[in-house]
């Protein structure tokens, strides 16, 4: 599933969350393409990364093009 959220106006523990539930709940499904818009924010990216994307085993990279975007990735095997 390829999807975009858009965190701009969210706390941090707020964006933190919805990431978490969108990662959690599709990658039971199967596999996921999220882009994670995070605005001109490294702290926030380096939150989902370490909170998110390392605890679950998720991979992530962050586009050469948009700083201030996020792409995690899951595959169901």
């Amino acid at each position: 599933m390829k999807t975009k959220v858009d965190l701009h106006g969210m706390t941090h523990s707020e964006a933190i969350e919805k990431v978490e539930e969108i990662m959690l709940v599709n990658s039971a499904k199967g596999s996921v393409d999220l882009t994670v818009i995070t605005g001109n924010s490294p702290s926030l990216q380096s939150k989902i990364i370490n909170q998110i994307c390392d605890r679950h085993g998720f991979v992530y990279y962050k586009p050469p093009h948009n700083a201030g975007e996020l792409v995690i990735q899951y595959e169901k095997i």
